[in-house]
């Protein structure tokens, strides 16, 4: 389906997508992948394991697995890329990987310069962001990619519709890597889901949120766009945990969010309003919470949660009573996947491009 004009980035990457509603989906691998962590995009999964190999599967109607000249149909076997990696981030048609010495490469569908590349709608190989210093940390949204800079600062280029890339530019689409207006803050984390950005002050802990806020899931503020930075009130000691409509602060006894609960979480970690929270002192807009301290992943029809050990359990509302077993996960919108034994375990409404069917 191509994309209609008019539309906003988000219209136009969920008009792209065909589910095909599985509770869960098995992928035996027949390589060792040892992956140490999985990133899901909109249509495709990439992993990235011990000794820095970046493997994607899915679509790559977009180049989004990284290699020119790949089948038209489906990959349900990973593509290894020629790269070595410390990172991987996946978008809705674009991924990248934070590289050898700091450098961020990207590739895959470059409409909104998500690739921070000019001149190019599509870029099939992972190819150098011109970034003014070394990264140490990436996160993609939908349509935007961000870098955390050795320095703390944040840089960010793509889709500025709903102002994710935190500068007052005008238009939809920044190519060049642009400096986050923070006024020189520094930080220490940063997190991209969707059409917004967040990351973390180094000195202070203080989140720090930009972009889409239709829910109030930037700063609780309902329908207010913002293009620049805003400080939430929080302070992010633990994990940050955003999805589509919610962001959420992870760590104690609960889990304490703002914006919209995704709307279709299974009841073992069904959201409860904001006077069933325990009290958070570090928290001080929290509009509703999780009650399971041990969630580490959610959207709006699956959820997972540690074990003991090193494990991790997943479950969907498509199957409420099967348990997805896994050492790694990584979440889109309404589908996940992870790695458990050199096996593929995707669950939820997962794309037709991952199924192959």
């Amino acid at each position: 389906m191509v994309p209609k004009l008019g539309q906003s980035a988000a219209q136009r990457s969920l008009s792209l997508i065909s589910h095909a509603v599985v509770a869960s989906l098995t992928l035996a691998l027949s390589r060792e992948v040892g992956a140490q962590s999985v990133a899901a995009g909109g249509l495709h999964v990439c992993l990235l394991n011990d000794s820095g190999v970046v493997s994607c599967l899915g679509s790559n109607r977009f180049g989004q697995l990284g290699r020119k000249g790949l089948p038209a149909a489906p990959l349900t076997e990973p593509v290894s890329l020629a790269i070595r990696a410390s990172a991987v981030g996946a978008g809705f048609r674009h991924t990248c990987a934070l590289g050898e010495r700091g450098t961020v490469l990207c590739w895959g569908a470059n409409d909104f310069g998500q690739i921070g590349q000019r001149g190019s709608r599509v870029v099939w190989d992972p190819s150098p962001v011109n970034l003014p210093e070394q990264a140490m940390a990436i996160a993609l949204g939908d349509n935007h990619s961000c870098a955390l800079g050795v320095s703390g600062l944040v840089y960010c280029w793509g889709d500025q519709w709903a102002g994710a890339v935190g500068t007052t530019r005008e238009g939809d689409s920044v190519h060049d890597p642009t400096l986050v207006r923070a006024e020189g803050r520094r930080f220490s984390k940063v997190f991209a889901r969707s059409q917004r950005t967040c990351a973390v002050e180094a000195t202070t802990e203080a989140l720090w949120c930009w972009g889409a806020n239709r829910a109030g899931e930037v700063d609780g503020v309902v329908g207010r766009t913002r293009r620049r930075p805003v400080q939430t009130g929080v302070r992010a000691v633990g994990n940050v945990l955003l999805t589509r409509t919610m962001t959420c602060l992870v760590g104690g006894v609960a889990i304490s969010c703002w914006g919209s609960p995704e709307s279709s979480v299974s009841l073992a970690t069904r959201p409860v309003g904001a006077g069933a929270c325990p009290t958070n002192p570090m928290l001080g807009k929290a509009q509703f919470c999780f009650q399971d301290p041990r969630l580490v992943a959610v959207n709006a029809v699956s959820w997972c949660r540690s074990t003991e050990g090193s494990g991790i359990e997943c479950s969907t509302d498509v199957a409420p009573t099967s348990l997805v077993k896994v050492e790694r996960v990584g979440m889109s919108d309404r589908w996940g996947c992870g790695i458990w034994r050199n096996v593929v375990r995707c669950f939820g409404e997962v794309p037709a491009d991952i199924t192959g069917r």
